[in-house]
């Protein structure tokens, strides 16, 4: 995350404080499934049945760090390349899915066509009709009405076409910083083994 702030990313901050206040709830149920689903001694002496233990402690912080850096990584890369740039990379690393065929580019295309409609379906998802009622009611009737706006958002998408030999690949310069994080998460993973 240092290194990615660093890099300049001016629009990180913002859209990482937005990414962790989407995942506060998963945050939460990782949180408490993980501080007393573990055993241990407890950390609390004087409070042994409510205390979580050490290792829950340690377990927990570190699950969430881990989500927390994939959430901010995948801001950095979403607000630092083109969508054509993240499709023709992502083209470029399933090159090894050209043995199965026509994998490859039915992947890129779908990966392109999912792309392209998300920032339309949230926008069309934010201006949901909110009706009163029963929760569970309500829940059932916002399901219902996203439905069948997802299904109207993808026949509108269908006509769309890719032309996969003219995607763009980022800069040799990009691809140094995954590099490096893999050879150390490669470095961390032989170590701790």
């Amino acid at each position: 995350m240092l290194v990615a702030a660093g890099t300049g990313a001016r629009s990180l901050p913002a859209g990482g404080w937005r990414l962790l206040r989407r995942l506060r709830w998963l945050l939460l149920a990782l949180a408490v499934t993980h501080l007393w689903a573990t055993p241990g001694p407890p950390c609390l002496a004087s409070a042994p049945g409510w205390s979580p233990s050490c290792e829950a402690l340690v377990l927990a912080l570190r699950r969430a760090l881990a989500l927390i850096e994939l959430a901010v990584a995948g801001g950095y890369v979403l607000t630092g390349y083109s969508r054509e740039e993240l499709i023709g990379a992502l083209h470029l690393l399933a090159a090894p899915l050209d043995r199965c065929g026509r994998l490859r580019e039915r992947m890129t295309a779908r990966l392109a066509l999912t792309l392209a409609v998300v920032p339309r379906l949230a926008a069309v998802l934010q201006a949901r009709p909110r009706t009163g009622g029963q929760p569970l009611r309500r829940a059932a009737a916002t399901a219902a009405w996203a439905w069948r706006v997802t299904v109207a958002e993808a026949a509108r998408a269908a006509d769309t076409s890719i032309d996969v030999a003219r995607l763009p690949v980022p800069p040799r310069t990009a691809w140094l910083l995954p590099l490096l994080l893999a050879a150390v998460f490669a470095a961390a993973a032989c170590g701790a083994g």
